[in-house]
């Protein structure tokens, strides 16, 4: 992968600067930069420009911040063909959601070395889940006893937050949650199971990912929906037949799909709004999830990027839905959708702070490219483009509390930006025509970012 390294100061000429603080253009505006800080954001000057900087003419270009993708799973071994294609896309940081701690120590001290290209980024240790885990490799916390001595564990182990699993029963969460505060560390995650996602919420859960816990809460008939979901719960624990389990979690979700409330819906919002939770809706692999049966159909050019592990895992999920699943359960999924593109809206319109997060790579979460499909999917569902754009840009730096340097193009910011040939904020997929990308004050032209997209598809041709 090659960059032009900054040894001169950089100007971008005549630029609009998009200010996703206001959601206002700034237009004919010079940003200077000088290593890797902006040094200044000015209009135009009427003095001839230095000789010794290097100008980039940017009229009729709008600079945005560079984008974060707030749930991805790349730090195994995909991160070196996945990284090339982040910032292909204009990512300059991530949320890893469950990240071996020694790849993540290294990768950093590489990067901080210079020997891989750098990005912003947070990342997890091992997931604590229920008595008996979903997941191979998460952690058992099936008591408080077992559970605060694993939260003690990974916060000593300087992990950058706890992330709780789905199956952990409510007195395990509970105190789970109270060690946190305790200690004043982040906990994110599935909202589990049992457990009101109101009550995670009041519990100062930082993020909620994959709408989880919002068809049982806003169910006009609640008692009933978490009856059935704790009943699901259950049965996975006992290890029932998963096709028995399968037909029960069925009749429960068409239940609570078939009962969804606006009215309960918006009163969530307003309560997540007030308790400043985070809600990473995840799109793009719930999108995955309910149309896998067509999109599998579909001979999407990205997927040329994509490994050939990552496609036979795809290919593999698949089929395996494809099998199990009904033409009733195909109905269902689609009318989930339908019910958490109204959810977003809710939760948009009442100012409840949302994170674009794509949880790639699972099926049909392109690394890097799925950012954007995120965004347009939240324009589609209706939030205004500017705020679409703030979800991957200003709120995951407010959210990580990193405002003083990153978020937004301003004078002392971090020179992490792209430079767009077209406006975002009159149309939202103007963020994939990249003119050119600076991560961490280096600057790559759309030349170089596509030769690193080529260079992609040789590394993953050589890994077959």
């Amino acid at each position: 992968m090659t960059a032009r390294t900054q040894t001169t100061t950089t100007i971008f000429y005549d630029a609009t600067v998009v200010d996703v603080q206001s959601g206002k253009l700034l237009k004919h505006q010079e940003v200077i930069i000088a290593g890797n800080k902006i040094i200044a954001v000015k209009p135009n000057s009427k003095l001839k420009l230095p000789k010794y900087a290097k100008i980039i003419n940017a009229k009729g270009k709008y600079i945005i911040p560079g984008l974060w993708d707030m749930h991805v799973h790349v730090l195994d071994e995909g991160y070196k063909w996945q990284f090339p294609l982040f910032i292909a896309n204009g990512i300059i940081g991530f949320r890893e959601m469950w990240g071996d701690r020694n790849l993540v120590d290294s990768i950093k001290s590489e990067m901080q070395k210079g020997t891989m290209p750098f990005f912003h980024f947070t990342a997890s240790g091992h997931i604590l889940d229920g008595k008996k885990v979903f997941w191979k490799g998460s952690l058992s916390a099936g008591d408080t006893t077992t559970a605060l001595r694993l939260v003690d564990s990974l916060i000593n182990a300087k992990v950058d937050f706890i992330k709780i699993y789905s199956f952990l029963e409510p007195e395990v969460f509970e105190a789970i949650a109270k060690r946190c505060r305790e200690r004043n560390f982040p906990f994110v995650g599935h909202v589990p199971h049992r457990i009101w996602l109101t009550r995670a919420s009041e519990t100062g859960m930082g993020s909620m990912e994959h709408l989880y816990g919002f068809l049982i809460e806003a169910c006009s008939s609640p008692d009933s929906a978490m009856k059935m979901k704790k009943i699901n719960a259950d049965n996975f624990e006992a290890g029932t037949d998963p096709k028995l389990r399968i037909e029960k979690a069925r009749w429960s979700e068409k239940f609570m799909l078939d009962n969804f409330s606006e009215q309960r819906m918006r009163t969530i919002a307003k309560l997540l709004q007030r308790n400043n939770t985070y809600i990473v809706p995840t799109v793009v692999t719930n999108r995955g999830n309910y149309f896998a049966n067509e999109l599998s159909k579909i001979n999407d050019e990205r997927l040329k990027y994509m490994s050939q592990a990552t496609k036979d895992y795809w290919k593999a999920e698949t089929e395996n839905d494809i099998k199990k699943n009904s033409s009733e359960d195909w109905q269902n999924k689609r009318k989930r959708y339908d019910v958490e593109k109204l959810i977003i809206k809710i939760l948009s319109e009442e100012k409840v702070p949302i994170l674009a997060g794509t949880d790639s790579d699972n099926p049909y979460a392109f690394p890097g490219f799925s950012l954007h499909d995120e965004m347009a999917f939240f324009v589609e569902f209706g939030m205004t483009p500017i705020d679409a754009l703030r979800s991957a840009t200003i709120t995951p730096v407010k959210y990580l509390k990193m405002t003083d340097s990153l978020g937004t193009i301003e004078t002392g910011k971090r020179a992490d930006m792209i430079l767009l040939n077209g406006n975002p904020l009159t149309n939202i997929a103007n963020t994939k025509n990249i003119f050119a990308v600076m991560v961490n004050g280096k600057l790559f032209t759309s030349g170089e970012l596509d030769k690193m997209k080529e260079t992609v598809i040789k590394t993953n041709s050589i890994l077959k």
